[in-house]
């Protein structure tokens, strides 16, 4: 056990008063390091806050980095609605959002975990996966990618503020897991 494991730990959870927290954690990381500003701020926000107001346990999926006070130091939720609430022709088709890892927490393997639960809840209840991102996240890129995820399309987008290009991303249901370092955090199998 690392100290960072002693410090850190995964919580299946979202509580009052994470949302702030989550939003300062992507500001951090997209802010500084690609120029993403009060329009990304804004849609962060405004997608949580609407999430928070929706979220159901067992039906939604959570997944907080906590330190030992609780606070979030990183973030990963299954929406079952989505951004296109829902999906018109794809209603099982759930979205991965909202995933970031706080500095002290990038590389210890956290984010990997929790991947690998979001993938095995969407299993377990039938979903595929989507997710929207863009070029240049190489980190999340191997991480999804490890765990079935297939970059669809892409298009351009001002979605989060300046013209970029935005990735779809699907991981349809059952998708085999292609890093053997990836244990299935159900059956704890290696796959």
């Amino acid at each position: 056990m690392t100290p960072t494991d002693r410090t850190f730990h995964i919580a299946d959870d979202f509580h009052p008063g994470d949302v702030a927290p989550i939003v300062a954690l992507h500001m951090a990381y997209y802010g500084p390091l690609w120029g993403l500003g009060r329009v990304f701020e804004k849609s962060v926000r405004r997608g949580l806050d609407d999430f928070a107001r929706r979220f159901t346990p067992g039906q939604d999926g959570a997944w907080l980095v906590r330190d030992r006070d609780g606070a979030p130091h990183g973030s990963l939720f299954i929406d079952r609605r989505g951004p296109e609430d829902p999906t018109p022709d794809r209603p099982e088709t759930a979205f991965l959002r909202w995933f970031i890892m706080g500095e002290r927490c990038r590389g210890t393997g956290l984010g990997r975990r929790m991947v690998a639960a979001a993938a095995a809840f969407c299993d377990e209840k039938g979903h595929d996966c989507r997710l929207y991102t863009f070029p240049g996240l190489k980190a999340a890129r191997r991480l999804y990618e490890s765990a079935g995820f297939r970059l669809t399309h892409e298009t351009p987008d001002t979605l989060w503020g300046p013209d970029m290009m935005k990735q779809t991303f699907i991981r349809r249901q059952g998708a085999s897991w292609q890093d053997s370092a990836i244990k299935h955090p159900l059956t704890g199998a290696e796959t």
